[in-house]
């Protein structure tokens, strides 16, 4: 593997790669199927139905070309293929495609003013082999799944990623986050993902939204007593309570979350295999969730669904049934409280392209001089530092895996 650096123009960095998406489940069996075949004439079937799969799949332009050997599929005519075809494809180790000699190279863009020499990049490429020689090694093995292939590295400043990835003030403890909204500084965590998969949908809030404005909410479960002290700490520590508000206001949200529970696992609202997912999502505090105060997985769906869809709880209490509800006014100052207390910007986590606006953590080496070491950073809601080179540059740089995204074009960099 060799080093590419870009000039300071971007001259070479204006086409965007493209990454095939692959269901490697159904691959597997297929793949499974053809190298257990007990003849050639299954084993060529077998190869022919991977390499429809993958070409249905699309192909990358940039890479497609002919098949060296159709024949050995069965077919009389020519058919484009890309590498990810040929990398599954049966034959290849009787192909001269697949024998030829292949360099693999990454290519440094410049995301700001920060640049290193070529011999310092390629030192975070030094690693040893068993036998204890030197050789070169992608850096990103474990953290990237398209380490040890041609790609794209991003080169920027540490105070330059600091200032274009801010954190949310709302959370302090990122460690564990997976992802960044990168509109808002947001950090995002494991079981976020589950939920913006399955929930954060306009068809299925507006079947919330119509559930709460007619629903009388009879035959309600009562918490346990472990979910209600839980459910008490962190409405206090989030400021849906105070810690010495009356035991009437610490009913009525209990009331609310049991109202929203009620309405969250209603099979006629959300298909029993979301509902059974979102609940069987293996809850750790501070690592699927942002808090110490975890409650059973259910309350844990509908306090961090309540986090996203604050402006739900205008819905719930501005709902005719609710008139006949006692305690109706504690319950408008609880709402009126936990809708002050705006702990995510949810304004449709969509894009114009219909793509999450959130981006996962990248992998980052971290390239500092001594002098700098101290004060630097080494977890951010954008990307996690998984090595430190120690080299004598004037300030802090790192060296970003984008995990597929161009973020010369992507993300908040792109306008350094």
């Amino acid at each position: 593997m060799f080093i590419s650096l870009a000039d300071s123009e971007f001259q070479s960095v204006n086409n965007e790669q493209t990454y095939r998406v692959i269901d490697f489940d159904e691959m597997g069996l297929i793949f499974a199927s053809m190298l257990d075949s007990k003849n050639p004439h299954e084993f060529q079937r077998m190869a022919l139905t991977i390499q429809k799969k993958l070409r249905e799949n699309g192909l990358n332009e940039q890479e497609s070309s002919n098949c060296y050997h159709p024949k050995w599929f069965g077919l009389n005519e020519d058919i484009l293929v890309d590498d990810t075809v040929c990398r599954f494809c049966g034959y290849k180790f009787s192909c001269e495609k697949f024998k030829s000699p292949k360099t693999d190279a990454v290519e440094i863009v410049y995301l700001d003013h920060s640049r290193l020499r070529k011999n310092i990049v390629e030192s975070s490429f030094d690693g040893y082999d068993l036998a204890g020689d030197l050789v070169k090694a992608d850096p990103f093995l474990g953290f990237s799944n398209l380490a040890g292939n041609t790609r794209k590295l991003f080169l920027i400043s540490a105070e330059n990623f600091k200032q274009k990835s801010s954190n949310s003030p709302i959370a302090n403890k990122i460690e564990t986050t997976v992802g960044y909204d990168a509109r808002y500084g947001q950090p995002i965590w494991s079981y976020d993902y589950v939920l913006l998969k399955n929930l954060h949908k306009e068809p299925v809030l507006n079947r919330i939204r119509t559930e709460l404005s007619k629903s009388r909410f009879d035959n309600l479960i009562d918490l346990s007593s472990y979910d209600a002290e839980r459910l008490k700490k962190y409405a206090v520590d989030v400021g849906w309570c105070e810690h010495d508000s009356p035991k009437e206001e610490f009913e009525s949200l209990e009331l609310i979350i049991q109202r929203f529970v009620s309405i969250l696992t209603d099979q006629e609202i959300i298909e029993k295999s979301i509902i059974d997912e979102l609940i069987r999502v293996p809850f750790i505090e501070r690592v699927d969730f942002p808090s110490t105060r975890g409650c059973s997985n259910t309350i844990n769906l509908v306090i961090r669904f309540l986090i996203f869809h604050n402006e739900l709880l205008s819905d719930y209490i501005s709902a005719p049934s609710r008139l006949k509800d006692k305690d109706i006014d504690i319950q408008e100052s609880v709402v009126r409280r936990m809708s002050t207390e705006q702990l995510f910007i949810y304004d449709s986590l969509i894009s114009e392209k219909q793509n999450f606006r959130f981006l996962p953590r990248f992998p980052v080496i971290a390239f500092s001089s001594s002098r700098d070491l101290e004060n630097l950073d080494l977890d951010y809601p954008a990307g996690r530092i998984i090595d430190v080179i120690i080299v004598d540059i004037p300030e802090p740089v790192f060296l970003i895996d984008g995990l597929g995204h161009n973020l010369d074009k992507k993300g908040p960099w792109s306008k350094c």
